[in-house]
């Protein structure tokens, strides 16, 4: 058992970060049709044994982790001096959000308070943010240094 538990380990995180590099680094969250069959079938695996293996050790299903890469990427646009100019709805788009109406009830979901919101956080607010996050929110590991040549 310990050693089935060892082999299921390593292909998980052989599997996430396969995951992480083409959904995050690659940017293919960008593309508002992304999904568990088409991440699967970039990574040369089945969509079952990817959605299953994901969800077994992040507890998350593929759409959630997927949105997820979204909304910190979103968090990140809108804590950033270059992106002052977009609206949130161009931030939404950008972060491969379907629609205004879809990145605004996901954002709130995971973060606990809206686009509109966030932006408009003062320094002082936002750290205090990232140490207590609203209650039943998972807060989300964004971080305020962002590269100058992330973004345009």
């Amino acid at each position: 058992m310990y050693y089935q538990k060892k082999v299921w380990t390593r292909r998980f995180q052989r599997v996430y970060q396969q995951f992480v590099q083409l959904v995050a680094d690659e940017k293919r969250y960008a593309d508002p049709a992304l999904s568990a069959n088409t991440v699967a079938q970039l990574m040369h695996l089945s969509p079952t044994y990817v959605t299953t293996l994901l969800k077994a050790e992040t507890g998350d299903s593929l759409h959630v982790l997927i949105a997820k890469v979204r909304v910190r990427e979103a968090c990140s646009m809108l804590r950033h001096a270059r992106c002052a100019a977009w609206s949130t709805e161009e931030i939404g788009l950008r972060c491969g959000f379907a629609s205004r109406q879809v990145f605004h009830k996901t954002f709130k979901r995971h973060t606990g308070v809206t686009p509109l919101q966030f932006r408009r956080m003062t320094d002082e607010m936002y750290r205090q943010y990232l140490q207590n996050p609203p209650e039943g929110v998972a807060g989300l590991a964004v971080s305020s240094g962002v590269s100058d040549n992330k973004y345009p």
